[in-house]
């Protein structure tokens, strides 16, 4: 009998080794999508409760209905009191069941709800009630990335039921019993799940796989289909022959993002390997986003992928880049997706981002169901006064800001510079051009922000900060064939040394100084974390989407600590746009092109310390050419050149505490010690 007992247990320790060693096999199954609300193409939004009130969701809510989306996805950030304990209160539980019923009952359209599942606490239940329960958490390095632990209990009770499945069932009564709920499981700290797990002695795929199979099973039960974001799923191993997934190598995935498997980068945790213990696959729904486009070819391999690894159902999504979503929605419609996602980060909140909000609902719809629609040229104004474009006027001048490329339902906001919240004056409807007399009272610089639509539809907006200086004293551009730049001496300075007027046919007439920079009679000179600043304009940004020079002529007085760079020139958030760094070693770095398409050369020179140096950097999308000190460097360079819409340029600087505009890319350091005597961007392509 003994014996017998033995060999069972041998038999079953064997079994259960190879379960752990050797996982169940990928199912290739045929991938017909998820039937949903009885519609083949679904246009979804994506809200989140972010500002003071209500008000501006359901208004957003509103738009999206008349224009014909049929789904609404809410992610409460946290912000929202529940009865289960969580939520900083911002939002009651009431208002939120109202605007929900709106949506459903009045607009017709169906109601998703959103929480980030292990990861990203704060976005599930609040910042306070994180920091209020530091026992709950682990903390990542990403931001708001505390990891709750599972299996931490409170009164004999683990987290898992009193927190993931309480406020799970909570969610589901509040969403009237919803058809799919969005899990998460997008940029997830690895490296903070690891510890979660080895603090319950489990390894990080029992974890990490094992809460979502359980949860997933716990929704599949009350016939709701579980969704989770795809790209931790993701990871440039899938161009490799030998990846952990077996998947049929594909070198799209090596010029492409985000490939977030392995996140932070720096994590030696790579979720790749754990994919294939994702149970329930063909009762789940991927949302795939990619915001700055697909691979070199314009193709999405990873909706291929998934859809090999026997997904139900796959969505896309997509951010603000109107050349994502016509090329992605493309793809998805011809490769029998659910539907696109157009998601609203930041658009809802941030006053400086607004005037992009509705445009880019009107857009999206646009190309989501007409991919094969031109994207045109954004929207310009141009100021003159007697007839004569200009920079600078006084109090009491008649001027008149014309609408360019446009054709109908043109709408026009003019505020003080940097400040949304404070309108000087409206204009909709308005005609080709509207004529304004500088009333007493109003100087300094102002923003002009607008969105008007052309013959197809396609509305584009425009936002001229610092468009205009309203001053006593007279300031003269000087005439150039560049697009913008400024050189010393002889550049035109304010009186109070706060900014340069720039040469050249921009739309900006303005750069500003940025924190601690002085501007000294020979250049800029910038320490710490002083900096230029040229301010937005989509129509400067859309010049150079074929190529561009740069020219900078600069002394540096210190190269940066190892192990960092220092940013010299950056047009662009997140790594993408044009960029130029200077190395420890004194070499220069010119960079170019977005997410896994980033080309860069490195000079083979070197800068000399406290004497002046150029730079020419050139891209005319085929090879980008950089020289430092006439020397010259040459590459290939394959992608397109991205135009870094709405998006302010950095000179000496990135701005570390504005993260309106960048996010610090990691390694990066934003202080340039040196002084800038000259900078000139030009949109054409100077080779000699």
């Amino acid at each position: 009998m003994n014996i017998i007992k033995s060999i069972r247990f041998i038999f079953l320790f064997i079994l259960t080794f190879s379960v752990i060693i050797y996982p169940e096999e990928i199912k290739h199954t045929k991938y017909t999508g998820i039937p949903f609300a009885a519609k083949k193409w679904s246009k979804w939004i994506h809200i989140q409760f972010l500002g003071n009130d209500l008000e501006k969701q359901k208004k957003v809510a509103e738009k999206a209905a008349a224009l014909g989306y049929d789904t609404v996805v809410l992610m409460f950030f946290g912000r929202v009191s529940l009865d289960c304990g969580v939520g900083d209160g911002v939002f009651s539980k009431q208002d939120t069941q109202k605007l929900i019923n709106y949506i459903t009952r009045d607009l017709k359209m169906t109601v998703i709800p959103e929480i980030k599942l292990l990861a990203k606490s704060e976005r599930t239940y609040g910042k306070n009630f994180v920091k209020n329960n530091p026992d709950f958490f682990i903390k990542g390095k990403y931001n708001e990335s505390s990891i709750i632990d599972p299996f931490f209990k409170i009164n004999g009770k683990t987290l898992y039921d009193l927190y993931i499945i309480g406020l799970i069932d909570e969610l589901i009564d509040l969403f009237k019993g919803p058809a799919i709920f969005i899990l998460g499981y997008d940029e997830y700290d690895s490296t903070a799940i690891s510890q979660v797990a080895e603090k319950n002695n489990l390894s990080t795929q029992e974890l990490w796989a094992g809460t979502l199979n359980k949860v997933s099973k716990y929704l599949i039960d009350k016939n709701i289909s579980p969704m989770i974001w795809g790209d931790m799923l993701l990871s440039k191993r899938l161009a490799d022959d030998d990846n952990p997934v077996g998947y049929p190598a594909d070198e799209g995935f090596n010029y492409y993002e985000p490939l977030n498997s392995r996140y932070p980068s720096d994590s030696p945790i790579d979720t790749l390997d754990f994919v294939r213990e994702i149970k329930y696959r063909e009762k789940m729904i991927i949302g795939d986003w990619h915001y700055n486009g697909g691979d070199n070819k314009n193709r999405y391999p990873s909706i291929d992928y998934f859809k090999w690894l026997g997904f139900g159902g796959i969505l896309g999504a997509t951010w603000g880049d109107m050349k994502n979503t016509k090329n992605f929605s493309a793809y998805a419609k011809n490769n029998n997706c659910m539907g696109m996602i157009c998601t609203l980060f930041h658009y809802i909140s941030q006053p400086e981002l607004q005037h992009l909000l509705f445009p880019t609902l009107e857009n999206n719809i646009l190309l989501m169901n007409n991919p094969e629609i031109q994207i045109p040229a954004p929207s310009s104004v141009i100021i003159t006064k007697d007839d004569n474009k200009i920079s600078c006027v006084r109090p009491g001048d008649k001027i008149k800001i014309a609408f360019k490329d446009s054709d109908k339902e043109r709408d026009l906001e003019i505020f003080k510079y940097g400040d949304r919240r404070n309108m000087i004056i409206s204009i909709t409807n308005q005609d080709t051009f509207f004529a304004w007399q500088i009333p007493a009272g109003i100087e300094g610089f102002i923003d002009i922000i607008g969105r008007a639509k052309n013959k197809t539809g396609f509305k584009t907006s425009y936002y001229l900060e610092t468009a205009l200086l309203i001053s006593d004293k007279t300031y003269i551009r000087r005439k150039s064939d560049c697009l913008l730049g400024f050189s010393f001496p002889g550049a035109v300075t304010a009186d109070n040394e706060d900014f340069i007027l720039l040469d050249g046919k921009s739309d900006i007439g303005f750069a500003l100084k940025h924190e601690n920079a002085k501007i000294v009679s020979d250049g800029i000179l910038c320490s710490g974390a002083g900096g230029i600043k040229i301010c937005r304009s989509p129509g400067d940004a859309y010049a150079i989407k074929n190529g561009f020079t740069i020219l900078i002529e600069f002394t540096v007085n210190e190269f940066p600590k190892p192990p960092k760079s220092s940013c010299l020139f950056a047009w662009g958030p997140w790594g993408k746009g044009p960029r130029v760094f200077i190395q420890t070693d004194g070499s220069v770095i010119g960079q170019v092109g977005t997410g896994g398409a980033i080309a860069a050369i490195t000079s083979s020179d070197h800068l000399k310390k406290s004497e002046r140096n150029n730079i020419k950097f050139i891209c005319n999308g085929k090879n980008i050419i950089l020289y430092l000190n006439g020397k010259k460097n040459e590459d290939k360079f394959t992608a397109a050149v991205e135009a870094p819409l709405d998006y302010a340029i950095s000179l000496g600087c990135i701005f570390k505490n504005d993260t309106k505009y960048f996010e610090l890319p990691k390694g990066i350091n934003h202080e340039f010690h040196g002084k800038i005597h000259k900078l000139e961007v030009r949109d054409d392509f100077v080779f000699n």
